[in-house]
């Protein structure tokens, strides 16, 4: 995604490629080439030119120790520790992002990575599943820090189309939109009940669709104990850790068993887009652009004044200088939140200083110089200055699509299936939406590049734009086809 947050720090990437650092350093986990004493208060870039061998950052992913980057050309690069799929070990950290061979991918290009506590997943063009760390190698189980691909017949035979990964357990999503899932299960994480006491499941089970009353799954979100699925309806599913309210059941009890929360009779009439979801709270993001949180108030990173935690989803109030609504995207800290807006400038809330055990402070992860030594309460907005004028994400500039000949019916997917009819390029002539999706695309369905993966979509809503798309039949106004 274009924004993600580890326990006290954030990682931000711009529509001009570059990534984008603030938050604390321990471990080096910042990727700047140094350890401990490196925090940064505010926005810090890492360039693209210099530091991912001149190729633009499409996505990042990060945990409490490992991140991963995956570039527009699908390279891998990695940093922290544990995880890291450099045949290390765990006690060799990396405090600067390192380029992961494309030939151990089999020269497949990276379209997503998901990073966990002590390992990471990554999934390739061609929908292999790689995993890397302690207990994830499903087949292998190795434990050697490096890449193995999981068999393609324990998924059967089925490609998948999306990952992510918990502390302990991983889950993935097939073109049928089938769930699968596998590891520690000791809450109920994987979807399928406590199953053997929790011991967990070393192999892919497949979630049934009975589980979602039936329905196909479009998203799924791990957190560290705890799993949150939405279906192509919007609905949303939850099961795993709770004692924080953060699963928004209405209560802080664990649930062995996913419980529905609500689709669009509860979430804005038209439910649910995407969730993104920490060990303490999760926000819940509506298709209509509105965001809800749930779980532990008392670091202020749910968006609200009230200290009392939400134990249900609750529709962050307008405030001074946050309107909730126009948001594309969200990330959940340990302590804080981040939300991006469709013109691409980041809103924080949180703690904005974390104490270590020896009492030495450091900044939290909001990217505010002058909140420095205070929380948070409300969505407070980082100015565009911090990152070098440039906004956040890559749904912005027409120039850019336009370049971007074979990302183009990606891009355009993301605006319609998933950054909403407020987006600023709902505006586009349909015209030429319909050129290019006649033209440039060949009506290829294969995801190219991760864009379709990055935004949640899958092969089966691209064939009924498709078709949609076939049967309208419009040419391009103006370009002279």
């Amino acid at each position: 995604m274009s924004v993600s947050c580890g326990d006290f720090h954030t990682f931000a990437v711009t529509e001009e490629g570059d990534l984008y650092v603030f938050g604390n350093n321990s471990r080096g986990i910042l990727g700047t080439g140094r350890f401990v004493t490196d925090h940064q208060p505010i926005p810090y870039r890492i360039s693209h030119e210099t530091v991912f061998a001149g190729e633009e950052v499409g996505m990042i992913a990060s945990s409490s120790f490992s991140n991963a980057v995956v570039t527009k050309q699908g390279s891998l690069f990695t940093w922290g520790s544990w995880g890291l799929g450099l045949g290390h070990g765990r006690r060799v950290k990396n405090s600067a992002p390192v380029y992961i061979d494309k030939a151990t991918f089999e020269a497949s290009p990276i379209i997503m990575a998901a990073c966990g506590f002590s390992g990471s997943i990554v999934l390739t063009k061609t929908g292999g599943v790689w995993t890397c760390g302690k207990e994830q190698h499903v087949g292998t189980h190795a434990d050697d820090d490096l890449y193995h691909c999981i068999p393609a017949q324990y998924f059967h035979d089925k490609k998948i189309v999306m990952v992510t990964s918990g502390d302990h357990h991983m889950l993935s999503i097939d073109t049928e939109g089938m769930l699968w899932a596998w590891g520690d299960n000791r809450y109920g994480q994987l979807c399928c009940g406590a199953l053997d006491e929790g011991e967990g499941e070393t192999e892919p089970v497949l979630v049934p669709p009975a589980t979602f009353d039936g329905s196909k799954v479009a998203y799924v979100e791990a957190s560290s104990e705890s799993t949150m699925v939405v279906t192509v309806e919007g609905v949303l599913w939850v099961c795993g850790f709770g004692m924080c309210g953060q699963l928004g059941t209405g209560t802080n009890k664990n649930a062995l068993i996913p419980t529905r929360v609500g689709g669009s009779d509860r979430f804005g009439g038209e439910g649910v887009r995407m969730i993104a979801c920490s060990n303490k709270h999760s926000l819940i993001l509506g298709t209509d652009n509105r965001v809800w949180a749930c779980g532990k108030a008392c670091h202020f990173a749910l968006g609200m004044v009230d200290t009392v935690d939400m134990l249900e989803p609750t529709l962050l109030p307008d405030v001074a200088k946050f309107t909730n609504g126009n948001v594309v995207t969200v990330a959940a800290g340990k302590k804080h939140s981040v939300f991006v807006m469709q013109d691409g400038t980041v809103y924080t809330c949180g703690r904005a200083m974390n104490q270590s055990h020896s009492g030495f402070e450091s900044p939290g992860g909001l990217g505010h110089l002058d909140f420095e030594g205070a929380n948070v309460v409300t969505p407070h907005a980082l100015s565009l200055a911090l990152f070098g004028g440039a906004r956040i994400g890559h749904w912005h500039a027409c120039s850019w699509l336009l370049t971007h000949e074979q990302e183009s019916l990606a891009f355009i997917m993301g605006l319609h299936s998933r950054l909403g009819v407020g987006c600023a390029h709902s505006i586009m002539p349909p015209e030429l939406i319909q050129h290019l999706l006649k033209y440039h695309m060949q009506f290829t369905p294969t995801p190219h590049k991760g864009l379709l993966a990055l935004m949640g979509l899958y092969p089966r809503e691209l064939q009924c734009v498709l078709k949609k798309s076939v049967q309208v039949g419009l040419s391009c106004v103006g370009c002279g086809t």
